[in-house]
C-alpha cells in the first residue's frame, strides 16, 4: 500500500439525515478531481474533530473536519496495493 500525506483543505459534500449528530461524507474535490466514496464512511470522534475514513477508486482517504472552523482537511490518501 503506497501513502500519501496531503494535509490539504478540500470541499466536501455531505448530507446531513435526522437522527445522525454528525454530517455523512459522500465526496471531496481534491485539487480539480471529484472523489466520490463507496458505501459509508467510518467516523472517529477526536476532542477538535471529525475523523473519516473511506474508499475510493483503490484507495482509502482519511479527511478531518473541524466543526470550530467549518473546514474539511484531507490528511492522507492510500493506495491498494493491486499485487499483493
Amino acid at each position: 500500500m503506497k501513502t500519501m500525506w496531503v494535509d490539504e483543505r478540500v470541499e466536501a459534500t455531505v448530507e446531513f439525515p435526522s437522527g445522525v449528530s454528525f454530517p455523512l461524507l459522500r465526496a471531496i474535490r481534491y485539487r480539480d478531481e471529484d472523489v466520490y466514496f463507496i458505501g459509508p464512511a467510518s467516523v472517529d470522534r477526536t476532542p477538535s474533530a471529525l475523523v473519516y475514513r473511506a474508499q475510493a477508486a483503490g484507495r482509502e482517504y482519511t479527511i478531518r473536519f473541524e466543526p470550530l472552523r467549518q473546514q474539511w482537511v484531507l490528511e492522507v490518501a492510500r493506495a491498494f496495493d493491486e499485487t499483493s
